[in-house]
């Protein structure tokens, strides 16, 4: 495998950007053919692509799930994405006699067994349930066709790419009344009254400013993890990073402050712990582009942050925007009830009074119980197996590694959001575990 490898098999950003154009023609015109081109271009991409980069249009329109529909009440054209892309990793592996890790293959068996038998004896609807495999499945068939480490940048970059557009798309539908509308009634809009005046929290293509703000975080996270390690495109890492830094700051969501903070104090430390010189240059990067933000907008996020904070009440209840209430409330009824504290009430079932837990541990437990969460954390583990295995790559575990920005970040980040059960959680989880065991390109990759 020669050096030039690293810059092959571009074809993906070229289609994905075009078949962007598509997508943003029909919520202009409203018209469903746009939609339908869309779809051609993207599945001819999945099917005609190396199989190692077929899982990068999928990467690059996650964050487009919401959008990819041609009614609002319809299922998103990302499932059909999805489900193409497994069926084809199954033909592959027929055709060129692919061999799975035992363990890995039980540990995905055992999971799905799980995931679809507990639903089922409570009734759940089918459908409802198997959506929410085939997103684990996914996972599963991503994990077993990395064959090169080198794979981990220009996943992260096409999954940042992706979101960056979906973004800059929403900052101009502002602009343009017709394409406004329709995110208007794609969703709820989410405002903040600052000084009488009325706010719109951005949440790009998505329908939640906090759960646009976690894939922000995660993209963030990855990205520092590939500018580290890289040499090679690592200018295009750093713009990424900064752009998407300043957009996550406009869906005015508290978690997302307090868990970028954390998130630039943990790679400070760990860059300096293990490269002084990146350390200090981190450092400049980060009062150059803050500077920079403080003073164009520094006036309007210090007032929003402010009402976002102090206007939520005081205590932990505040804090917490009332989520803590609802923690509690789960909590409760978790261990009160044997049979959801030890089997849980399985995917797919009613919601306690109506509601989510806002959090994604109450979540996976409350939907889980304890031996599903067990055996989901199994699986997670077997994946990670997997891909040392096939990466032919395993670093030590250490706490301020920076390989470990991107987990301490989705496991901060989802103490306040029920990413368990949406569709992007396959995705970030596979993005962590990767960089967990990313070290750059190494010797026999790069010869």
């Amino acid at each position: 495998m020669g050096r030039e490898s690293i810059y092959e098999g571009r074809n993906s950003i070229i289609i994905c950007i075009i078949s962007s154009i598509f997508v943003v023609l029909k919520m202009y015109t409203g018209n469903n053919i746009f939609l339908l081109i869309f779809l051609l271009l993207t599945s001819a991409g999945i099917l005609f692509d190396r199989i190692e980069y077929k899982f990068e249009y999928l990467l690059f329109f996650i964050s487009w799930v919401y959008v990819l529909k041609f009614q609002y009440s319809d299922f998103s054209l990302f499932i059909f994405l999805s489900a193409m892309y497994i069926f084809i990793c199954i033909i592959y592996m027929l055709i060129h006699n692919s061999k799975l890790e035992i363990k890995f293959l039980l540990g995905y068996m055992l999971f799905a067994a799980y995931v679809i038998t507990i639903p089922l004896v409570g009734g759940s609807s089918l459908t409802t349930v198997l959506g929410f495999l085939l997103n684990y499945t996914l996972l599963f068939f991503a994990v077993s066709f990395v064959k090169n480490n080198r794979l981990f940048g220009r996943y992260i970059r096409m999954y940042a790419l992706g979101l960056l557009l979906s973004s800059f798309i929403r900052l101009i539908s502002y602009k343009i009344p017709d394409l406004n509308q329709y995110f208007i009634s794609m969703t709820e809009i989410y405002t903040l009254i600052v000084g009488g005046k009325l706010n719109i929290r951005f949440a790009g293509a998505d329908i939640d400013p906090n759960y646009y703000s976690i894939q922000i975080l995660l993209a963030i996270s990855c990205l520092l993890v590939s500018i580290y390690y890289d040499k090679e495109r690592k200018n295009i890492s750093v713009l990424l990073c900064m752009m998407l830094s300043v957009l996550g700051f406009l869906s005015l969501s508290k978690m997302y402050l307090i868990v970028f903070l954390f998130l630039v104090i943990l790679a400070l430390i760990s860059f300096s712990r293990n490269n002084i010189k990146v350390g200090i240059k981190f450092t400049l990067s980060i009062l150059l582009c803050g500077g920079v933000v403080a003073f164009f907008a520094f006036d309007y996020l210090y007032s929003s942050y402010f009402q976002r904070f102090v206007g939520s009440g005081q205590g932990f209840t505040g804090l917490t925007t009332g989520r803590s209430e609802i923690w509690q409330m789960f909590l409760s009824d978790i261990t009160f009830d044997m049979r959801v504290l030890i089997l849980g009430v399985g995917y797919g079932a009613v919601s306690l009074n109506d509601t989510m837990a806002h959090n994604s541990y109450l979540t996976g437990l409350y939907y889980m119980g304890i031996i599903g969460t067990i055996i989901t954390l199994i699986y997670f583990n077997t994946i990670r197996e997997n891909l040392i295995i096939e990466s032919k790559n395993k670093k030590r575990f250490k706490i301020l590694s920076v390989n470990n920005i991107p987990l301490l970040t989705l496991l901060l980040a989802n103490f306040s959001l029920d990413s368990f059960v949406m569709e992007y959680f396959p995705i970030h989880l596979f993005l962590v575990i990767f960089a967990l065991n990313y070290n750059g390109y190494t010797k026999h990759q790069m010869i």
